[in-house]
């Protein structure tokens, strides 16, 4: 229960915070210092998370798209953006034999349709849900899966610009885990942070009070069935929260 994931979530976390406050600098045409100041951070953690987890070049690209979309019309970002791609590169030099490996040996291409299909939809559920709960306990889980789908589906058509963006780019990232064969719980850390950022532009920026509700009422239905997973302690999805932890430490 201990690991690199809890470590992930902090630096996508804090990565993506220093992305957006650098975009608000550059949308409000704020002074150059800081705005350069704010860019050389983000460069660092977007280091630190690609140094920790291989997976975080594909987040980082993803920001790269969504600053090319933001300030496209602005001379000289492209050239930002491709000055900050080499620095990337030639820092990341004694660890592209390591990603070389890893994309080698541990992605899956083998896996059925099937198979990736059901797999995505546990895991979009169990990032949701958590593994308290199992969805094949079907009076309980077939509502929480529903609370889920009725929570993204709210989300992408209720939210607009920037925040759906982060929505679709995370949905992005667990297709591309799928079709890998690399999708296990312990990556939804790699996807969390933008999915609860989407749920919570949502929740504080629609104006419609039906929809805005609507989240909060499925919001709402998962955590009960998380929390009442946890508490009852017979639904789980897996056996390792079954082992005697206590006697271990």
């Amino acid at each position: 229960l201990a690991g690199w994931y809890s470590f992930a979530f902090l630096l996508i976390a804090a990565l993506t915070w220093a992305y957006l406050h650098h975009a608000a600098l550059l949308g409000e045409n704020g002074d150059p210092a800081a705005c350069r100041s704010a860019w050389i951070l983000v460069c660092v953690l977007g280091l630190a998370l690609v140094c920790a987890n291989y997976l975080g070049w594909a987040l980082l690209f993803l920001l790269a798209v969504d600053d090319w979309i933001r300030h496209r019309a602005q001379p000289g970002t492209v050239k930002r953006l491709l000055v900050t791609a080499a620095i990337f590169i030639v820092a990341y030099v004694p660890l592209w034999p390591a990603l070389w490996h890893e994309l080698a040996v541990g992605t899956t291409l083998h896996q059925s349709w099937s198979y990736r299909l059901a797999n995505t939809a546990y895991n979009v559920y169990v990032l949701f849900v958590s593994e308290s709960l199992a969805p094949w306990f079907w009076s309980y889980g077939i509502p929480a899966a529903l609370a889920v789908a009725g929570c993204l589906l709210l989300t992408l058509f209720a939210v607009h610009g920037p925040a759906r963006r982060f929505l679709i780019f995370a949905s992005i990232l667990v297709a591309a885990m799928a079709l890998a064969g690399i999708l296990y719980p312990r990556r939804l850390f790699m996807v969390a942070p933008w999915f609860l950022l989407a749920v919570a532009a949502g929740i504080g920026t629609i104006k419609n009070h039906y929809w805005r509700s609507g989240i909060a009422l499925c919001l709402g239905l998962i955590a009960a069935a998380g929390w009442y997973g946890v508490y009852t302690r017979r639904y789980y999805a897996t056996p390792r929260f079954f082992e005697p932890w206590g006697t271990v430490a």
